[in-house]
């Protein structure tokens, strides 16, 4: 059954005793707009415009463990000088959405493949997976103390939803894919070692926050139904940590092999992954799961919507800030769409940050 157009808008989320407002946010996209790591007054900007009580979390994108671990030159990361971050979540808390930070780690040296599709994936998969396994455990152990500080910075500067990024082939994402953990370590043993090793420093830590994990379900490498099998048990293991993490994120995709499935087109239609989903928000309901993906039509999603499903919008978001609070007064004929002109891609189209395609006047 459907919810209601006021319960599918207006129904806030409770987790931890936290009122999300809203089950939308905003997607974690890493703008470009830092410098030295640190948030440019452009980024400030971004956020006032896509926080308000229509947006249940307002996520900072890719915010890197450390200087050492950005996917590219304008990823942010933690200075010594916190006050832009201070600064950053007030104004998204003041605007009436609940603060949000991605931390991420890209710690190959693998260079970027900025092709959307790599046309010889199985070179990349050999390369990364030898990568992976020559990894020491001190050189992990340390990753992990690099999350849990880098969680408790967040934490300080007023951030209170984490989302861990385990997707897209950063770090997290490639100890839990079986085509590249092949250690034979308690990091390989159990490919969930990694991440939940993380998982539990953080909430030894900071025990109230809201910790979200963001997985790619689909990789890209096999048919769909047998990497939806072994993720499955994945997701098994990660929602049977009771009181651990509050949001399981399911996107789709490893940059270097096929960006298509992180950032589907418009001929994907609405929210391709969401029939994928659906079946784990009845299997574990005490879970808040997150859908990715095309988030663009969403009186079309109100018929599949349920209480612990919520939606994380990027490029419509982009394209107007005010695209759910239009949704949510009908006044559809007003918003600006995304017409896939794929600016917002800077990287893959060889530029620091994200082209103008912004909108900043509506």
């Amino acid at each position: 059954m459907s919810l209601t157009t006021n319960e599918f808008y207006n129904k806030p989320i409770v987790i931890r005793n936290k009122i999300i407002p809203s089950r939308f946010f905003l997607a974690p996209i890493n703008t470009g707009f830092t410098k030295n790591g640190a948030p440019t007054e452009k980024l400030l900007d971004f956020h006032t415009l896509r926080s308000g009580n229509r947006i249940g979390i307002s996520f900072v994108g890719n915010v890197a463990i450390g200087p050492n671990y950005r996917s590219n030159n304008s990823t942010a990361y933690f200075g010594r000088n916190l006050s832009p971050w201070k600064v950053l979540s007030a104004i998204i808390r003041d605007n009436g959405s609940v603060p949000g930070i991605q931390l991420g780690c890209c710690a190959s040296k693998i260079p970027p493949i900025k092709d959307f599709i790599n046309k010889k994936p199985e070179n990349y998969i050999e390369e990364a997976s030898n990568e992976f396994n020559s990894y020491s455990t001190i050189f992990l152990q340390n990753i992990i103390n690099s999350y849990i500080e880098a969680a408790s910075i967040s934490s300080e500067c007023g951030f209170k939803v984490i989302q861990i990024n385990a997707a897209h082939g950063y770090l997290l994402s490639l100890s839990l894919s079986k085509h590249f953990n092949k250690r034979m370590d308690q990091f390989g043993q159990d490919r969930t070692f990694f991440l939940k090793s993380i998982i539990y420093g953080i909430k030894c830590q900071i025990p109230d926050i809201v910790l979200d994990v963001r997985i790619s379900l689909l990789e890209g490498i096999e048919f769909r139904e047998k990497e939806i099998e072994y993720k499955t048990d994945i997701l098994k293991t990660l929602c049977c940590n009771e009181n651990e993490i509050d949001i399981l994120s399911i996107s789709a995709g490893i940059y270097n092999i096929n960006k298509n499935l992180i950032y589907p087109s418009n001929a994907d239609g609405v929210a391709p992954y969401i029939n994928l989903v659906l079946p784990f928000t009845d299997k574990y309901p005490q879970i808040i799961w997150n859908i990715a993906g095309n988030i663009y039509d969403l009186e079309f999603l109100r018929g599949m919507a349920k209480d612990n499903l919520t939606y994380s919008i990027g490029r419509s978001l982009i394209a107007d800030y005010k695209m759910v609070d239009k949704y949510a007064k009908g006044e559809l004929d007003d918003i600006n769409k995304c017409h896939w002109c794929d600016n917002c891609h800077y990287y893959s189209n060889g530029d620091t940050l994200m082209a103008s395609c912004l909108s900043e006047t509506r």
